[in-house]
């Protein structure tokens, strides 16, 4: 990854005559913001103009910080096109780096500029340097901790279309860059973590997936194993065929007394069968209640997870008696739009938002206005 020359405009700057015993003209004014996605969609570290601005000084010290009117087609400053001196650049607590410059009064383009400013010209300052970009997954570009400022130029119309080009090949400096994470986490931090916030999302997501599927599978397997059982038990498989076979069997022989002295054994034992089967089918019912109560928890948990009401609708406890996701999705609607509700009938004063209303709001309060009961009296 090479280095390139990064031009943005940054703000407009009101020239101001300052007086003094040589009649200087000086203005002054943000010459870069860190941390703020400017109008090119690129974003400056703090610690990026931090290293800038300490690195300019030798050149202001020097007098050399000169910068020109436009930028100059090859990104090179040229004395002859000179039009200001920066003889300051200081960063504040905001992440604003605020300049001081001086035009040129006596050469061919501080006459120019000079003029101007006479004439009641407003103009922009546009900052010209050169390091690496970096591009995230968002669109949003971050500028490399190997930056500089070059110059910075004044610029009269920066909104014109292809007036300045995004990135211009530097030929002095071209040297490879290797990123590694470990370069990245020293050098790009908030890169970094936001690619570890974009993963962490993806693994949630996965995780939930795959538990999910997990507790579906675990389902199908547990219902298969009972069907399974129930098929290989005669007793409670054949059980009511067989029962009901063998009276279909003996009504006849019954009927003309020739099995009548074992009616009675026959009658207990099917009695014991019917009762067999009845207690598997209980248990059975009662494993299938089971999975679809842990089945709910689950779904409760998840919802409750994503709502932002989700501490007070689990203290509330309106969810315990739940016996569907549907009855589930409707609770926590309902609860929902009651809180809503209850918030707007207070009247909150404008610029708080609804989160800041639902914190102030306690859970005692918010029973009352439901008309659920109060906890504790």
């Amino acid at each position: 990854m090479s280095k390139q020359l990064i031009i943005d405009f940054v703000s407009e700057i009101t020239p101001q005559l300052i007086e003094s015993k040589d009649g200087k003209y000086k203005f002054r004014g943000i010459f870069q913001r860190a941390d703020v996605k400017n109008g090119n969609g690129r974003i400056y570290p703090k610690k990026v103009l931090e290293k800038a601005v300490a690195k300019y000084q030798k050149l202001i010290q020097e007098g050399r910080a000169l910068g020109m009117i436009e930028h100059p087609p090859d990104g090179k400053t040229r004395l002859d096109e000179a039009a200001i001196k920066v003889t300051s650049l200081t960063m504040n607590d905001k992440g604003e780096v605020i300049g001081e410059a001086e035009v040129l009064v006596g050469t061919p383009k501080g006459e120019i500029l000079k003029n101007l400013i006479d004439n009641g010209v407003k103009f922009g300052i546009s900052s010209r340097g050169s390091g690496t970009l970096i591009k995230r997954a968002d669109g949003t570009v971050v500028v490399g901790e190997d930056y500089e400022f070059l110059a910075f130029d004044v610029v009269y119309d920066p909104s014109t279309p292809g007036a300045f080009p995004e990135t211009i090949k530097e030929s002095r400096e071209d040297k490879p860059m290797e990123l590694t994470l470990e370069t990245l986490k020293k050098d790009y931090p908030e890169l970094v973590e936001a690619i570890k916030k974009e993963a962490k999302e993806e693994l949630r997501q996965e995780f939930e997936e795959r538990v999910i599927e997990a507790i579906e599978q675990k389902v199908s397997k547990i219902r298969e194993e009972v069907k399974e059982e129930l098929l290989s038990d005669p007793e409670i498989a054949g059980a009511k065929v067989a029962v009901e076979g063998i009276l279909d069997i003996l009504k006849p022989f019954i009927s003309e007394g020739i099995a009548g002295e074992h009616l009675e054994e026959l009658k207990e034992e099917i009695k014991n069968l019917k009762e067999s089967l009845k207690k598997k089918e209980d248990e059975i019912k009662h494993l299938k209640e089971e999975l679809e109560r842990k089945e709910i928890a689950l779904y409760i948990e998840q919802k409750l997870s994503e709502s932002p009401d989700g501490d007070k609708i689990r203290e509330a406890g309106i969810l315990k008696e739940a016996k569907s996701k549907e009855q589930v999705d409707k609770l926590i609607q309902e609860f929902e739009e009651s809180i809503r509700k209850t918030i707007n009938e207070d009247k909150e004063p404008k610029g708080k938002g609804v989160n800041e209303s639902r914190q102030k709001l306690s859970l005692s309060e918010i029973h009352r206005k439901l008309g659920l009961p109060v906890i504790g009296g």
